[in-house]
């Protein structure tokens, strides 16, 4: 990962797109909260199951003396670390691969880590707060899996939707800002942002940004703003086709300081009711990377020549490059944008079209090795 990347799927997104502060173990979302199907109990390794105990606002470095069944912390110790053995073997057998750093001592487990039932695979098994106060959640991959069918499927199944009432942002734009975000967010796949972001540490969102964080010239509006984890984000509107969002940002703006707000009081939940039901705010960034990449595989026939080797690195390198176009309209990276924002179908659709082999369309799929 590039100096100044993130991965999004550590910070999620609630329904409504604004960013929380728990950590999805899935594909998102993004980074994105997963619901939880169960009620789960929790408690620390030192305590007994049938407590509870809630981590600080901001985690402890200060490490206990173990007690009976724990492993005793030691420097450069490996994640997970200061879990008691029990743990570290059930979640290593459940295949939980994001562990807490072994100086982080308040660490939350679910009372149904140890259960043999379906209930295991359906909400966060370990909880904690890393070194920046940060909530950080663990999952099975096979909550992870299904996390990411069901997304899939939701973004997939109401794109056509989405697609249909585009129009009627577009027309009630200039009238209304809450259409006018909804309008911006769906056409340039800015992330929404929250309040608590720009209080805390100055990221924005489209619902948060700032007039000076928007200009115009012939060829459209440009955004420029510090987003989440402090990464610059860019988005441009052109025109056309989008005049009437270009027409309504202007409109935000005229008569405000540098630093008023382009949308006063917006918010994630203000943009969810204008769109159609079912619709979630943190789809609109996946819908909008799934259709660019659609779009860019619709114009690349890949050339294959019967070499194994050589066809496999020219899918990958392919694959690579069209998440590459969509990571730069997501202010992300490539890996990202691939694992997180384009949908698997559209990849597998496209090598299915060419004859191409199935293995090598998977994520984190690799060429055979030289003969």
């Amino acid at each position: 990962m590039m100096a100044g990347d993130f991965d999004e799927q550590k910070h999620p997104r609630a329904p409504n797109g604004e960013f929380g502060e728990g950590s999805g173990g899935g594909d998102d979302d993004d980074d994105e909260p997963p619901v939880e199907k169960h009620k789960a109990d929790y408690h620390t390794p030192t305590t007994k199951p049938t407590e509870r105990k809630t981590a600080p606002a901001t985690p402890t470095k200060k490490n206990p003396e173990p007690k009976e069944g724990e492993t005793k912390q030691v420097p450069g110790a490996s994640p997970g670390s200061q879990l008691s053995q029990h743990v570290q073997d059930r979640l290593a057998a459940l295949g939980v691969k994001k562990l807490p750093a072994a100086h982080i001592s308040e660490v939350e487990v679910s009372n149904d880590l140890h259960a043999d039932s379906d209930i295991v695979h359906q909400h966060a098994l370990i909880k904690w707060r890393d070194d920046k106060g940060r909530a950080q959640s663990a999952y099975t991959p096979e909550f992870d899996r299904r996390n990411a069918e069901e997304k899939w499927a939701r973004v997939l199944g109401n794109r056509p939707k989405l697609e249909a009432a585009i129009p009627a942002l577009r027309e009630q734009a200039a009238d209304s800002p809450t259409h006018a975000a909804a309008l911006l967010i769906s056409q340039t796949g800015l992330r929404p942002g929250s309040a608590a972001s720009v209080k805390a540490e100055g990221h924005y969102g489209a619902t948060t940004m700032e007039a000076r964080h928007v200009s115009f010239d012939k060829a459209g509006a440009h955004i420029e703003y510090v987003g989440k984890e402090g990464v610059t984000n860019h988005a441009h509107v052109s025109d056309p086709p989008e005049g009437a969002l270009i027409a309504a940002l202007k409109g935000a703006v005229e008569g405000k300081a540098p630093g008023d707000r382009v949308f006063p009081g917006m918010t994630g939940a203000k943009v969810a009711g204008v769109l159609p039901e079912g619709v979630m705010v943190k789809d609109l960034r996946t819908t909008i990377a799934t259709t660019q990449a659609e779009k860019h595989f619709a114009k690349i026939t890949p050339t294959l020549t019967g070499d194994e080797r050589e066809d496999a690195l020219h899918i990958l390198a392919l694959i690579k490059g069209v998440s590459e176009q969509v990571s730069t309209t997501l202010n992300n990276t490539h890996a990202m944008a691939r694992k997180s924002y384009i949908a698997p179908q559209v990849i597998k659709s496209w090598g299915e079209k060419h004859g191409v082999n199935a293995a090598w369309l998977e994520l984190g799929a690799k060429a055979p090795g030289k003969k």
